[in-house]
């Protein structure tokens, strides 16, 4: 999570110039996020993820804040939820 929160205003940054080729983005988004959503609570982590069968990982919670250009604040809000709500599980 903290690596993640830290390195999302930078990529989006270098991503809207086009700094880097989608494979260096989908690069640093498997080295950087977790891409297994588990340990997950079903009950407070809505299966919401893109097979409608398990809660979003954080790699896919950053593609999405990627293509969607959200702010960093609104990233760091939902990766911190997703921890929250994992520790509960």
């Amino acid at each position: 999570v903290r690596l993640t929160s830290r390195i999302y205003p930078q990529l989006l940054k270098l991503a809207e110039e086009g700094a880097l080729t989608e494979g260096e983005i989908e690069s640093v988004v498997a080295a950087s996020a977790e891409a297994y959503p588990f340990p997950a609570n079903l009950d407070n982590d809505a299966p919401l993820g893109p097979s409608g069968l398990t809660p979003a990982s954080q790699q896919e919670t950053l593609r999405q804040a990627l293509a969607e250009k959200w702010s960093a604040e609104r990233f760091n809000e939902e990766i911190e939820g997703q921890e929250t709500r994992r520790i509960g599980a």
